[in-house]
């Protein structure tokens, strides 16, 4: 994951001192890498919790409505993404509803998230202090 991380912020760095020039307003290419990077990362997040025995069931943790709206927004906004290259900035307005969408869906995904988050909250134990004096 690191090694696939360093390589594509390189990339991405180097794509955007390379099309400087461009006036496009939204870089689809890096973007569409980047998304499908993120749902790799959110298939082998839920590979990994999968082959951990627990006790609790995934979905009564924060973690995975958090990854659950990541991978909804990432997965659904990939392909406008890649679309939005080849339309006329006239026509692109037109198709941006869907991200707004998919940016609803993630919010509330995450709203569930904090809310079961504030259950799992420990009390922070008393440190007593030193005193080097």
């Amino acid at each position: 994951m690191l090694f696939v991380s360093i390589i594509f912020i390189l990339y991405s760095i180097i794509y955007f001192y390379s099309n400087r020039n461009l006036n496009n307003d939204f870089d689809s290419l890096p973007a569409s890498i980047e998304n499908l990077l993120i749902i790799i990362f959110c298939v082998l997040y839920f590979f990994e919790q999968i082959n951990i025995p627990t006790l609790s069931v995934i979905y009564s943790r924060s973690t995975f409505w958090i990854i659950v709206g990541i991978l909804f927004y990432v997965s659904g906004t990939l392909f406008l993404f890649l679309y939005v290259a080849s339309l006329p900035k006239t026509q692109t307005f037109n198709h941006w509803y869907i991200n707004s969408i998919f940016n609803i869906l993630i919010k509330v995904l995450f709203a569930v998230a904090f809310l079961l988050n504030k259950d799992e909250i420990p009390d922070k134990p008393y440190i007593q202090k030193q005193s080097y004096i």
